[in-house]
């Protein structure tokens, strides 16, 4: 178990652990470091998913809060990246499907999201991710990351 933790934190640790932004994101995972368990229920930034995956990002959300959606409480967390959507879907998927996650792709409607998908492991709740880019002046793009789930 503490394995799969490891593996699952290192991952997702991978998708922003450095601010270096002189290097590209395949060298900054490369030199990206696990934490232990201890390490990690101190470090602010794991997230702990229905199913029990651990995950982090390495950083504080931009936006944490409960909201109610068709009579249900849902955790809603907004990240932000300078990677593609691509990039983070991809290492993502991998990380929660080492978890034993079911991932599905979500069809949405018109432009937005870039990408809209589900997680879910059996007997747990379903994790909603949704994949929005964003360009300021042609040049700045930004991949906003939104992840859902009822509690």
């Amino acid at each position: 178990m503490f394995n799969k933790i490891a593996l699952s934190a290192l991952c997702l640790a991978l998708i922003a652990g450095c601010d270096d932004s002189s290097k590209s994101y395949e060298e900054r995972a490369k030199t990206s470091e696990v934490q232990a368990p201890a390490e990690q229920n101190e470090n602010k930034t794991a997230l702990y998913l229905p199913g029990g995956a651990g995950v982090d990002f390495g950083r504080q959300p931009v936006s944490d809060e409960e909201i109610i959606f068709n009579k249900r409480n849902v955790k809603k967390l907004v990240y932000e990246f300078s990677e593609n959507y691509d990039v983070i879907d991809k290492i993502l998927s991998s990380t929660l499907k080492a978890e034993k996650y079911y991932r599905h792709e979500n069809i949405s409607e018109g432009s937005e999201p870039v990408l809209a998908v589900s997680f879910q492991k059996a007997g747990s709740e379903a994790v909603f991710v949704r994949y929005f880019v964003q360009t300021k002046d042609g040049v700045d793009k930004k991949t906003t990351l939104i992840l859902t789930w009822p509690i």
